[in-house]
């Protein structure tokens, strides 16, 4: 496959959801945890370097263990999809990296959805 804008397009929204259903989950958090964010001129590094940081601080957190786990695969699905995005970036379009992206932000809404159920006793709406 060519390379394809609006592919990397949809892989950028995906991403994007799945970081929005994350950032409001560690808000149930004791000790809530804010996300790095991804300004303009950040680099990948940046970006994963705090990434790194929410897993390590999802680990100290007073909280029941399975719910952590589910988040810690949250943050680590959002980050293969986010490494997976910059490779077709900066190669050429694959569809099996699309699919790659997609499939790792839903596994992430997953871990997600299953940390809330755990964190609140109640599905999300």
């Amino acid at each position: 496959m060519a390379d394809n804008p609006e592919r990397h397009g949809e892989m950028a929204a995906a991403i994007s959801h799945a970081l929005n259903h994350l950032t409001q989950a560690l808000t149930f958090l004791p000790l809530p945890i804010q996300l790095p964010h991804l300004a303009v001129g950040s680099t990948i590094e940046e970006f994963m370097d705090g990434m790194e940081r929410t897993r390590t601080l999802i680990e100290s957190e007073p909280a029941d263990h399975a719910a952590l786990g589910e988040l810690d695969l949250a943050v680590l699905h959002i980050m293969m999809a986010f490494d997976v995005m910059s490779l077709a970036r900066l190669d050429q379009m694959r569809d099996w990296r699309y699919d790659a992206v997609i499939f790792a932000c839903d596994m992430a809404i997953i871990h997600i959805s299953l940390a809330h159920l755990v964190l609140t006793g109640e599905e999300e709406a």
